[in-house]
């Protein structure tokens, strides 16, 4: 019976027998010269799991021709492992965890706070850019018929509108109305409405009063 730390003994015997090297052996077997070497040691915390180390040590005996002398220690060695040193367990990840990784999620949260940074900037900018609200709905006809008409529209409410440069009050939702006294002929009627920006919209509207 070979005894469990005889099979490391074992496989490295083999190994210098046929006047090989680790190195050679890795070549040949494409397996990694530290795992042979913790073969050839019984030290296991090479292998991310058992069924890696099971796999190189089949391939290893077998080559060197010792698998039916040291396969039962072998096992045995494995047995005792679980206890002593503890070896990952081969298990599949799942997408999830594949897709949250630490990096992706620093990722995730970089792109959204340098989303939010740039749709604020942008609203900002087109708040600036921005011509204010401005519209009048009345008069509608280009010919009055009275030397007293009234001027209505409708703006943005912390606006500041104007007409022919006199101040206008603005009510709770944006509209406004203003006594206006025209003269007979053409009368220029300039409507201004300017925000906190101070981005300014004209309306100009010329209203003709016939002579008597």
């Amino acid at each position: 019976m070979v005894d469990d730390q005889g099979v490391g003994n074992i496989l490295r015997m083999a190994r210098l027998k046929h006047d090989l090297t680790l190195e050679d052996i890795s070549t040949t077997l494409r397996i990694p010269v530290h795992q042979l070497r913790s073969l050839e040691k019984c030290q296991f915390e090479a292998f991310e799991a058992e069924v890696y180390a099971r796999g190189a040590f089949e391939k290893y005996a077998t080559y060197l021709g010792v698998k039916t002398t040291t396969n039962q220690a072998f096992s045995r060695m494995l047995s005792q492992g679980r206890k002593m040193v503890p070896l990952k367990l081969l298990t599949r990840r799942s997408w999830l965890a594949h897709v949250l990784t630490p990096r992706w999620i620093l990722t995730m949260i970089g792109s959204t706070i340098a989303l939010l940074v740039g749709s604020y900037f942008m609203w900002q900018v087109q708040t600036f850019l921005r011509l204010p609200a401005l519209k009048i709905t009345e008069p509608i006809e280009a010919i009055m018929h009275n030397r007293e008409i009234t001027i209505k529209g409708r703006s943005e409410t912390n606006a500041t509108v104007t007409i022919n440069d006199q101040p206008v009050l603005l009510q709770p939702d944006g509209s406004f109305s203003w006594p206006l006294s025209i003269q007979p002929g053409i009368n220029i009627v300039r409507v201004e409405s300017r925000n906190a920006a101070n981005r300014s919209r004209i309306i100009q509207k010329d209203l003709l009063l016939p002579r008597t």
